[in-house]
C-alpha cells in the first residue's frame, strides 16, 4: 500500500491520506494536518509541527570519560536535564548553541573530550501528544 502510494503521488496526483499512525503519516506525506475532536488544530511540513511544540532540545552526547551528573548540570545552565544511558549522555536544553559552548568548555576544565554529540530530534507523535495536552486540558488552544 504505501509503495502504491508513492508512486500515485510520483506521478503528480495529490493523495489525502487519512491515518492515526502518524509515523506513517510522517514517512508519506509532504504536508500533515491534525484534528482533535473534529476540529484542525494544526497543519504543515512533520518538521514545522514538531518545531511549533518544541519546548526543549534533546542533545545527545558522549564523553572520553566519567564525569558526574551534578558537575555538569552545575557548569552548564542551558542544561534542564542529564541522564546517562549506556555511556551516552541524554540532555534536555532550551539553547543548543549554548549548551553545546558550556559542554565544550566542561570538557576542557575537566580533561574529558566530546567524542560525539548530536541533536535528537522529536517524532511527529511526540509533537503530536504535546498538541493533544494542549487542546483536551485547557491548554493554551491551537498550535
Amino acid at each position: 500500500m504505501r509503495g502504491l502510494i508513492q508512486s500515485i503521488n510520483r506521478d503528480g496526483a495529490t493523495v489525502f491520506l487519512t491515518t492515526h499512525n502518524l509515523a506513517e503519516a510522517e514517512a508519506l506525506c509532504d504536508r500533515v494536518f491534525i484534528l482533535v475532536k473534529g476540529h484542525g488544530v494544526t497543519e504543515g511540513t512533520a518538521a514545522e509541527i514538531r518545531r511549533r511544540v518544541e519546548k526543549t532540545r534533546t542533545l545527545m552526547l558522549i564523553l572520553s570519560g566519567d564525569v558526574a551528573k551534578g558537575s555538569l548540570r552545575e557548569a552548564c545552565p542551558a542544561i534542564h536535564s542529564a541522564s546517562l544511558v549506556d555511556g551516552t549522555w541524554r540532555l534536555e536544553v532550551t539553547d543548543p548553541h549554548a549548551a553545546v559552548a558550556q559542554i565544550v568548555f566542561f570538557a576542557e576544565k575537566y580533561g574529558v573530550r566530546v567524542l560525539e554529540i548530536g541533536t535528537a530530534t522529536a517524532s511527529l507523535e511526540d509533537a503530536f501528544m504535546e498538541i493533544l495536552k494542549d487542546n483536551v486540558a485547557g491548554g493554551k488552544g491551537t498550535v
